[in-house]
């Protein structure tokens, strides 16, 4: 389903990776399944928790929000603007704090983690990463299911790439980030169309479909790679980044979240 469809039906998730390597029919099934995430039954949505937010970030979508909080023990519910896309991660809920909940007078709403099944989280499902710490999953395939990091909070500035990775490792070879352009005309950033990875997208480790259309892009010997609308995997032999328009950092978690794109927005990778 496509970024919208996820947007309207957020009471089912489906839990399916985009494994890859060398990950078996029956380790791919068994890593796949339904989850439920009753997100009408936990939200106030004319109210926010005040006094307990201890760190802001933008996130896409209130389930995305949902999922920073899930992986942090410390956070115990959110305030999520759907208009700024604020994600704000509270200590404290409305069971502990409930003389905190005040009126919203904006487009912020309150949700609390409270019975939400973490098993979306993948392998960060029942982490013990302390209060302090992000659980992160490690890709399928590494023994460790995860790894707790240190809770840092990027603004995107220049192009949407200094709150990404520089450059990323896979078995044979390193890719880097070089920014995340318009591309709603002819030709395209990356003219080349070589496959549909948005059947298969984990909403929740996008990361997965970019690693994917790395592995394809040198599989097939192309140095250029790019994700459209969420998982169109676009390739070229180069890139000139002249003649098109560069999405900047203000623009970056509406167009480009999660080293991503929009529909006619594309992301561009380079192998090295």
């Amino acid at each position: 389903m496509d970024y919208k469809q996820f947007n309207s039906k957020m009471n089912i998730i489906l839990c399916c990776g985009l494994f890859l390597g060398s990950v078996s029919a029956a380790e791919f099934a068994e890593n796949c399944e339904i989850v439920y995430l009753p997100l009408l039954q936990l939200s106030l949505r004319d109210k926010f928790l005040e006094n307990f937010v201890y760190e802001t970030n933008i996130q896409p979508d209130k389930t995305f929000c949902l999922i920073r909080c899930l992986k942090q023990r410390k956070c115990k519910s959110i305030n999520y603007n759907t208009d700024t896309s604020d994600c704000q991660l509270n200590s404290e809920d409305h069971n502990t704090k409930s003389a905190s909940l005040t009126a919203s007078t904006d487009s912020t709403q309150y949700y609390s983690i409270d019975g939400i099944d973490e098993k979306l989280l993948g392998r960060c499902a029942g982490h013990t990463c302390a209060d302090d710490l992000v659980c992160e999953p490690n890709p399928y395939g590494l023994s460790t299911p995860h790894q707790c990091v240190v809770s840092v909070v990027c603004v995107p500035t220049d192009g949407c790439t200094n709150c990404i990775q520089s450059k990323f490792t896979m078995a044979t070879f390193d890719y880097q980030p070089v920014g995340c352009f318009s591309a709603g005309g002819n030709p395209n950033p990356l003219p080349t169309w070589l496959s549909d990875l948005r059947p298969t997208i984990d909403w929740y480790n996008l990361q997965l479909t970019i690693d994917a259309c790395a592995n394809l892009a040198h599989n097939t010997s192309y140095k250029y790679f790019g994700i459209e609308f969420w998982g169109e995997c676009w390739v070229s032999t180069s890139f000139n980044p002249s003649g098109f328009s560069l999405i900047l950092g203000q623009n970056c978690e509406a167009k480009c979240p999660l080293g991503v794109a929009d529909e006619h927005i594309m992301f561009v990778y380079e192998i090295v």
